[in-house]
């Protein structure tokens, strides 16, 4: 199974560059308001899109245009930080991602415009164990490397991936090409987005078979009524670990509706309609079933994920989801309780500059952090900084900078550099 390494988002709203470490298990976001964090999950949404070539629907989930995405922040002009001249070009939208797997170490990195609304350049790399760097394939400039020839795709308009177009077996010229491109497909069909989790989707009825809850929650009661018994078992043992959940029904309806039935752990307590139930409550069952998703997960995303869920048992609700999942776990929250049950390498912290952009930081790599570490968890720490002085901190930690470079050039040099460490 692929997990991602690190992953650098440009001209994405206000991630203009900002390069990020992930957790091989979860991962969080934390900062102020407007920061960023959301902006980062929607990022990696946007990389499912990209790769099953449908980011036209992406926009419509969200009621966005494309220009939506359009990067905020300007380019300053000259060598000065600080000049007051300032430019802002079109440019498209650049993830790259590192990847790595049990038998190789891959370099995904794709562009897309939010003015043609088309692929600009993709390009993926692959790196087995004991050997070279291939180059697996290239769209968007004219690379040479001393292994390989990339295919000539410089002309081609396409809305997304080539991989959503074209059979692996026939970019492939090798056994590792062929798991890299297998891989990585199903990586980014594996992409799962709950970042727009919302109770009032969650209470309605839904119809047809599921493999998982959507992004808003509203296929919950479908999902539920498609998996087995055991599996819905195992997902109110879950709930009962924190909420006096007795039993869950699904009763499928006419036309394919199907009516969820709650009831609890208290005498006299006869079934409760949905609409009656705490929003916090939807948020918890949304969250346990998780590991019982139908398809493969690769990321799974949830946003403000302290909302309306008990600080006391939100942390062992994490670990134990983390525990029954093999995908990673990226989050974002405000919350320093929360924090404080997770080790520091699972912590960035998101800060916005002068100029709209974000940047980002691991608490070891702040100065006020490494001294207290030893002693004081990540939260303690974060809650009792002066606001100012910490955000400055992060701002000035990392800060990766778009490159001048043709796109074809910088993608090469970056997946080498990855590759390579």
């Amino acid at each position: 199974m692929l997990h991602v390494e690190e992953i650098r988002i440009e001209g994405f709203k206000s991630l203009d560059p900002v390069q990020l470490p992930l957790d091989d298990g979860a991962t969080f976001l934390v900062g102020s308001n407007g920061v960023g964090k959301s902006s980062i999950l929607q990022a990696i949404s946007f990389a499912r899109a990209f790769g099953e070539g449908r980011c036209e629907s992406y926009f419509e989930t969200r009621g966005w245009q494309p220009k939506d995405i359009y990067p905020k922040t300007q380019r300053l002009g000259g060598n000065d930080a600080d000049s007051s001249k300032r430019r802002s070009l079109p440019r498209p939208v650049r993830i790259s991602i590192g990847f790595r797997h049990v038998k190789f170490k891959m370099f995904w990195e794709f562009a897309w415009s939010t003015t043609s609304e088309r692929a600009t350049g993709e390009y993926l790399y692959v790196k087995p164990d004991g050997g070279p760097v291939e180059l697996v394939f290239a769209f968007g400039g004219n690379l040479r490397d001393e292994d390989t020839e990339p295919l000539p795709f410089k002309e081609l308009k396409i809305d997304g991936s080539l991989t959503s177009m074209i059979r692996a077996g026939s970019l492939s010229r090798n056994d590792n090409q062929l798991r890299a491109l297998e891989q990585l497909e199903k990586w980014y069909k594996g992409i799962t987005s709950l970042e727009l989790l919302s109770p009032i989707a969650m209470r309605r009825g839904a119809r047809g078979q599921q493999e998982d809850i959507g992004p808003r929650g509203e296929y919950l009661a479908s999902f539920l009524a498609s998996i087995s018994a055991a599996k819905r078992n195992r997902i109110v043992e879950r709930v009962r670990r924190f909420y006096p959940l007795e039993q869950l029904n699904t009763t499928r309806k006419r036309a394919g509706w199907v009516d969820m039935q709650v009831f609890e752990q208290f005498r006299n307590f006869q079934r409760i309609n949905p609409s009656h139930m705490s929003d916090g409550f939807f948020r918890l069952l949304g969250m346990c079933a998780i590991p019982e998703f139908e398809h493969h997960s690769s990321i799974i995303l949830l946003d403000e994920v302290e909302d309306g869920i008990e600080p006391h048992i939100l942390p062992k609700l994490i670990k134990q989801i983390d525990a029954e999942t093999e995908a990673q776990l990226i989050m974002t929250s405000h919350s320093p309780l929360l924090v404080n049950n997770f080790s520091h390498e699972q912590i960035i912290f998101i800060a916005r500059d002068r100029t709209g952009r974000s940047h980002a930081a691991q608490p070891n790599e702040l100065a006020n952090f490494r001294e207290g570490l030893e002693y004081f968890g990540s939260g303690e720490i974060w809650a009792n900084s002066d606001r100012t002085t910490f955000y400055d901190e992060v701002r000035q930690a990392r800060n990766p900078r778009a490159t001048l470079r043709t796109q074809a050039v910088a993608a090469d040099r970056r997946a080498r550099k990855y590759l390579r460490a």
